[in-house]
């Protein structure tokens, strides 16, 4: 496993419990992954550049409140479904839904519980690592495991 792969393994884990090796044991993991190593959803981009493109591709989805919360120190704001389906749009989520084999439901709805989640965690001091940073993303996991 990469050394990104190791990291957003463990982030991962963290948020949904159960650790860096229940990926391949949840659906929702795997798609969450992906979007973040700039796959999965048609985004492209290395360590960094994934998380950005998303952050990018939901800011422009109308999630710019919501996903700025996420990213700095205060308190993370929901997002709904309903949101994440204008953001990504639904021919992106049906990719993602066939590819992790889950309902629309249960993507876009574990979606808005867990994304915001994540991005958080990889974004303790309120900014976004550098683009293919994956020291500074290293660093930033270290940090929310103390």
């Amino acid at each position: 496993m990469s050394l990104l792969g190791s990291l957003l393994g463990g982030v991962l884990g963290q948020v949904f419990g159960g650790g860096q090796n229940n990926a391949a044991n949840n659906p929702l993991m795997g798609i969450i992954g992906s979007l973040l190593q700039g796959g999965g959803a048609g985004a492209a981009g290395g360590a960094g550049g994934g998380l950005q493109n998303l952050i990018n591709e939901l800011t422009q989805g109308g999630l710019g409140r919501e996903v700025n919360s996420w990213v700095s120190t205060g308190q993370n704001m929901p997002v709904s479904g309903d949101s994440l389906r204008k953001a990504f749009g639904q021919g992106r989520l049906q990719q993602m839904a066939q590819q992790s084999g889950l309902s629309m439901d249960e993507l876009v709805g574990g979606l808005s519980t867990h994304l915001p989640n994540v991005v958080d965690k990889l974004t303790p001091e309120g900014r976004l690592p550098e683009p293919g940073s994956l020291d500074e993303m290293l660093k930033a996991f270290q940090q929310t495991q103390r």
